[in-house]
């Protein structure tokens, strides 16, 4: 390399310098350890730029400014030396986690050598003790004085002190990246330390420098760095990420090296294993850990969990093997983590599963039993109580003779009676049928408009009897085919109405027929007492029967509206009701028109 391209490295270390400086202390990355390396290649700058002007000051200068502005050089330089190191030590201090060596009167003791460098160099036309200028050469020719070679020895100290604190940082640091990284910047360290070395033994060894070769190598230094910290991270978040991932983990973890020595393992695996340290063989700290590992190496495949029992702990182990680039074994990453209350809460859902499967076949054989028996039952009592109501029809038309009035009314008790029990047994077969799933739907294409008429048209003698108004409203245009079952339509509606006539003393029934989109509305309202607030929730119950608001008590089963409900859903569709004590009721039925293949929900609501 000629001279000419050699005196250029000062300027492009001065170069790279400020660039990295004003990089660093941009505002918007600005932060403490940015701030640090900003001010470091600052002093680097000043540094290399006195020794890339101080050499071509004869030329470059007039002759009878080169002193001046030779001296000036020199002391750039100085201030250059002091804020770098001194900046360089408080950065190493702060990256290796020493931040209380930063604060208070240790950062102001780190300061104090580079502070008294340049007070002292610029109060040397006063004392002389920092430095003796010799002839007329501006830089070259020049002797330290007591103070400046004391002052300039502190400074390398302190160039020392931070690969000291690199080298404390390495040594206890556990092994992984940032163990690494903290050795490569401890040898860096040392760079511009060999650098002075070079220059200050250049009488010995007879080397013709043609400057002090440690600003360049200290410019490497901060390109090293500028790396390391800012373009990778790797310094400030990865290794940090990862050590607080691994120590932090709840899940006992070790790594072990290819010979079975623990390398690093956190304090979960601590707790699990108390004897553990690094260095040691795995086999000595825990034996049956060991031998529970070989032999699930020799049967599974790594990264695949297997239970390890250990003090009445159940543990999950998962081995994953770690390889160099070249596919050498370097070790095994372990991961015990604690699955005995998960365990156990596994086991009491199995046992909670099957006490419920068990539940379910005793409920199952309940309502079979229910079933059947409410069958058998009403078979039973159908047959005698035909009978009985067919008598008592008989002697009520005076088909066997002349009954007076005392009689006629007793045989029309008996009547009534028959025929309310046999409405309640059917109702009773229909509830049980519906919540056994053993109804089926039998279904047709029908004309809904004549469904609704012919249902009033029923219902009519009975309303006429207690003086009561029916209204049917069709809004349905037209003939409006349904695909359902009819019957069960019918009987809903019967059920509805029935209700409706039975509690209402005065007033109307009306049934309004609506058609909304793919779906049919059937509004039963009338004029009846309401029923109450707390009685809305079991309208639907079975034999349930509330006090329908001021109406005196109506004999039934309790069964109709909840036979309803079961018929609605068979359906496919819904029903809801609004009350208002002392105005009446409206139940509102929702049924597709067309048969539900699945479940879906209703587009329409009941207004």
């Amino acid at each position: 390399m000629s001279e000419g391209l050699v005196r250029m490295l000062p300027g492009v270390a001065a170069t790279l310098s400020a660039m990295l400086g004003m990089l660093a202390l941009l505002p918007r990355s600005r932060s403490r350890r940015r701030i640090l390396f900003g001010l470091m290649n600052l002093g680097t700058y000043f540094w290399s730029v006195s020794y890339f002007l101080g050499l071509g000051v004869s030329g470059w200068f007039d002759p009878t400014d080169t002193v001046i502005v030779g001296r000036a050089l020199f002391a750039l330089g100085q201030v250059g030396v002091a804020l770098a190191v001194t900046t360089w030590l408080l950065f190493a201090v702060d990256v290796t986690g020493l931040r209380a060596l930063t604060r208070g009167w240790r950062s102001v003791a780190a300061c104090v050598p580079g502070a008294l460098l340049v007070i002292v160099m610029f109060s040397n036309p006063v004392h002389g003790l920092f430095v003796t200028w010799g002839g007329t050469a501006p830089v070259a020719d020049f002797t330290y004085g007591p103070l400046g070679s004391v002052l300039n020895v502190a400074m390398y100290a302190l160039v020392m002190l931070s690969s000291f604190v690199y080298t404390r940082a390495v040594l206890r640091e556990p092994a992984g990246p940032r163990r690494s990284l903290f050795s490569v910047l401890a040898i860096a360290a040392l760079i511009p330390l060999i650098g002075n070395v070079v220059w200050m033994s250049r009488s010995i060894t007879g080397l013709a420098l043609p400057f002090n070769p440690t600003v360049v190598l200290f410019m490497l230094l901060d390109l090293l760095l500028a790396v390391a910290v800012f373009r990778v991270g790797l310094l400030d978040i990865v290794p940090v990420a990862e050590g607080h991932a691994f120590r932090s983990m709840r899940d006992g973890g070790v790594v072990i090296g290819a010979e079975g020595r623990i390398v690093v393992f956190n304090d979960s695996f601590h707790a699990v294993f108390p004897g553990a340290k690094a260095g040691e063989c795995l086999s000595d700290i825990a034996p049956s850990f060991w031998a529970y590992l070989a032999e699930r190496n020799e049967a599974t495949e790594p990264d695949v969990s297997c239970l390890f029992d250990l003090d009445a702990h159940l543990y999950q182990v998962t081995v994953a093997h770690m390889v160099s680039r070249s596919g050498a074994l370097l070790g095994d990453s372990i991961v015990l983590r604690d699955v005995t209350q998960e365990q156990a809460a596994q086991q009491r859902i199995v046992d909670l599963n099957m006490k419920l499967e068990r539940t379910v076949l005793e409920l199952e054989d309940a309502t079979n039993l229910k079933d059947r028996f409410i069958s058998d039952m009403s078979h039973e009592l159908r047959t005698p109580l035909q009978s009985i109501i067919g008598f008592a029809g008989s002697l009520a038309r005076e088909l066997s003779g002349g009954l007076n009035a005392e009689q006629h009314d007793q045989v029309q008790i008996v009547l009534d009676a028959g025929r309310h029990l046999a409405s309640v047994i059917e109702s009773l077969l229909d509830l049980s049928s519906a919540e056994s799933g053993f109804m089926v739907l039998h279904t047709s294409k029908f004309d809904v408009n004549d469904v609704a008429r012919h249902i009033m048209e029923t219902m009519r003698p009975i309303a006429e009897q207690k003086g009561i108004e029916l209204r049917v409203e069709v809004c349905c245009a037209g003939v409006r085919i349904v695909h359902s079952d009819e019957t069960k339509l019918r009987q809903i509606l019967l059920n509805l109405l029935g209700n409706a006539v039975k509690f209402t003393q005065s007033g109307h029934v009306a049934l309004k027929v609506d058609c909304v989109g793919g779906e049919v509305l059937l509004y039963v309202r009338d004029t009846g007492p309401g029923i109450k607030p707390e009685d809305l929730q079991h309208v639907f119950d079975a034999f349930y029967q509330g006090a329908a608001g001021t109406a005196p008590r109506v004999r039934g089963a309790g069964l109709g509206l909840s036979v309803s409900q079961s018929l609605v859903q068979l359906l496919g569709g819904k029903i809801s009701l609004e009350s208002v004590v002392g105005e009446g009721t409206t139940f509102c039925v929702t049924i597709p028109m067309e048969p539900p293949a699945a479940e879906t929900s209703s587009s329409a609501a009941c207004a």
